[in-house]
């Protein structure tokens, strides 16, 4: 407990030099200034399970949404949830003396979860709303 209560004060005392530097002047001479912001995200992939039936029979779809909220140029919170179905399997299944057979299965599910975001873009190189890419990191749970 100790441990994640130093890390969570590192972790706010580094972004408070990041949260003076939220104004931002662009070669054009253009300012731009942090404005604090709520946040979507949606996604859908594929997963996959670790077992033993074929790789094809063990993946499945997946679907995220998410809700966050970008407090500072470094510091944002968001909360999701992950869901759809997973899928199960073995291979060489059997019970008692019955010839063994590959066992596959399914399930729905809901996976919540809450994560605090650190831009480290921002607080290693500052504000800057132009750039392209972001290294942000994500510490949270589920």
């Amino acid at each position: 407990m100790k441990i994640k209560s130093t890390l969570a004060a590192v972790l706010l005392a580094l972004s408070a030099p990041a949260m003076a530097q939220a104004t931002y002047e662009a070669a054009d001479g253009t300012k731009y200034q942090f404005e604090k912001h709520a946040f979507l995200n949606l996604g859908v992939g594929a997963q996959y399970t670790l077992g033993e039936a074929k790789f094809s029979d063990l993946l499945s779809p997946n679907a995220q949404v998410g809700l966050g909220y970008q407090f500072s140029p470094v510091f944002g919170a968001r909360v999701q949830a992950n869901a759809w179905q997973s899928k199960g399997g073995w291979n060489g299944y059997h019970v008692g003396n019955e010839a063994a057979y590959t066992k596959t299965f399914k399930w729905k599910y809901v996976a919540p979860g809450l994560d605090l975001m650190f831009n480290l873009s921002n607080l290693i190189g500052g504000y800057n709303p132009l750039r392209v890419f972001n290294v942000t990191a994500f510490i949270g749970g589920g």
